[in-house]
C-alpha cells in the first residue's frame, strides 16, 4: 500500500501532533507500506515543498505557509492508494486539491480542539473570526471521506460542533511504542517524584501547575520535578518558581522522544493536569514506562484514568491538586500493583494494535 501523508506540523518540531505523526509513519513502514510525507520545506518531510510563512505564530502549528508551485514537486509521485491528510490549514487544502486531481481516498485526523487556541490567532480572536473559522472547518471536513479522532469525547464533541455525517468518523487511538522490558520498569531508579510534559502555555493549565508546584514545595523542600517542553508562559512560570530552579525544578526545555521516555521511566508520577486534550497521549506515554497519571477531573480523564490503579483525578482546583499530590508524595506509591497496572492499560495502544484497526479500516470503508 502506498502512502502520501500532508502535514505543516512534523520534526524536527516536538509536539503532540508532530510525535503521532511520526509514529504512524514509522509504524506503517514496520509493515511493509510505501510512505510519503509532504510538508513546507522547514520540516523534515520526505518531499519539502518550498513555502513562504504569511502568518506567524508562537505556535508553529498555527503559522500560515502558502505552498509555492507545490506540483513542480508532486507530479513525479506515481499511484498513491491513499492520500492522509493531518492539518485543516494550507497543507490540507493542498493535499484535497492533490486527491481530487487524481481521484485518491481522503482520510484526515482531527488532532486539536482549535477553539481553545485562538489566542494564538489574534485576528481571529472574535466573533467574527470564530465564526469564520467554523464555517471554513465544516466545509474541509465535508470534503474528506473518513475523519479520524483519537477518542470518543474528540468524535462527540466533532457531531455536536459542525455539520458532518457521523458515518465518516472513525475513533482509532495514536500508536505508542511499548517498553518491552517491564522488570526494568519495576526497579528503576526514581529522580523526579513529578514530571511534566507539554506546552507551557494556558491551554495545558499551566497557571494551575505554577501555583501548585510553587505551594507544595514550601512543604515538600526535597521534592523534585521536572518540567519538559516550551511554550509563550515559560517566562511566567520560571518566575514563579525562581527559588527553587536546578534546586526542585528542572526546565529541560523540548526533546527527543527517545530522552523524554528516558524522564518519564525515572519519574514517580507524570501530572497532567489539561483539560483540553482530544486524546492524552502523554498519558499513554506515562503508563508504557509504568508511570501512573495525576490528572484533574475532564470528560477524557474521567473515562480513561482509575483512582488508585493506574492513576488519580482530582478536581480542577488548586486545594484538590495540592492536597492529592502531597499525600502521593509523602506515601510509598507507586507499588507494584499500580506500575503493572499502568503498563497493561497501555496494551490497547500499542502500534501493533492500531496498525490492525487502521488496515482494517481502510479495506472495509475504502476497499484498499
Amino acid at each position: 500500500m502506498k502512502v502520501i501523508i500532508f502535514t505543516d506540523s512534523y520534526l524536527p518540531h516536538r509536539n503532540g501532533v508532530s510525535s503521532s505523526i511520526d509514529r504512524q509513519v514509522k509504524t506503517l513502514k514496520k509493515n511493509s507500506n510505501n510512505v510519503l510525507t509532504v510538508g513546507p520545506n522547514n520540516l523534515e518531510t520526505d518531499i519539502k515543498i518550498k513555502s513562504k510563512i504569511i502568518f506567524k505564530t508562537s505556535d508553529p502549528r498555527f503559522s500560515l505557509f502558502v505552498p509555492i508551485k507545490p506540483f513542480r514537486k508532486l507530479r513525479s509521485i506515481g499511484k498513491i492508494d491513499i492520500l492522509h491528510i493531518h492539518t485543516p490549514f494550507s497543507f490540507g487544502v493542498l493535499g484535497l486539491i492533490y486527491a481530487k486531481k487524481y481521484k485518491i481516498p481522503v482520510v484526515y485526523t482531527h488532532h486539536t480542539d482549535f477553539s481553545h487556541y485562538f489566542h494564538y490567532v489574534p485576528a481571529l480572536n472574535n466573533m467574527f473570526g470564530k465564526k469564520a473559522s467554523f464555517f471554513f472547518y465544516n466545509k474541509f471536513l465535508n470534503c474528506i471521506d473518513i475523519i479520524i479522532t483519537p477518542s470518543e469525547d474528540s468524535k462527540d464533541k466533532l457531531l455536536s460542533t459542525y455539520k458532518i455525517d457521523k458515518k465518516k468518523i472513525r475513533v482509532i487511538h495514536t500508536p505508542i511504542e511499548l517498553n518491552t522490558n517491564i522488570y526494568e520498569n519495576t526497579h528503576q531508579k526514581k529522580s523526579f517524584d513529578l514530571v511534566f510534559i507539554g506546552r507551557l502555555s494556558p491551554e495545558k493549565n499551566i497557571f494551575l501547575i505554577g501555583n501548585v508546584i510553587k505551594s507544595l514545595l514550601s512543604k515538600l523542600p526535597k521534592m523534585k520535578i521536572a518540567l519538559i517542553g516550551d511554550g509563550i508562559k515559560k517566562q511566567w512560570i520560571q518566575l514563579k518558581l525562581k527559588n527553587f530552579i536546578n534546586k526542585n525544578v528542572f526546565f529541560l526545555g523540548e526533546m527527543n522522544n527517545i530522552k523524554v521516555q528516558d524522564i518519564i521511566k525515572t519519574s514517580r508520577f507524570c501530572l497532567f493536569p489539561s483539560i483540553t486534550e482530544t486524546q492524552g497521549l502523554v498519558i499513554q506515554e506515562a503508563w508504557a514506562n509504568g508511570v501512573p497519571i495525576i490528572t484533574v477531573s475532564c470528560k477524557l480523564t474521567r473515562k480513561v484514568i482509575k483512582n488508585g490503579i493506574n492513576g488519580w483525578v482530582c478536581l480542577n482546583s488548586h486545594e484538590d491538586l495540592e492536597k492529592t499530590i502531597f499525600s502521593l508524595i509523602k506515601s510509598k506509591q507507586p507499588d507494584l500493583n499500580q506500575i503493572f497496572n499502568c503498563i497493561n492499560s497501555a496494551k490497547k495502544y500499542s502500534t501493533k494494535n492500531w496498525y490492525k484497526i487502521y488496515r482494517n479500516m481502510l479495506s472495509e470503508e475504502l476497499s484498499i
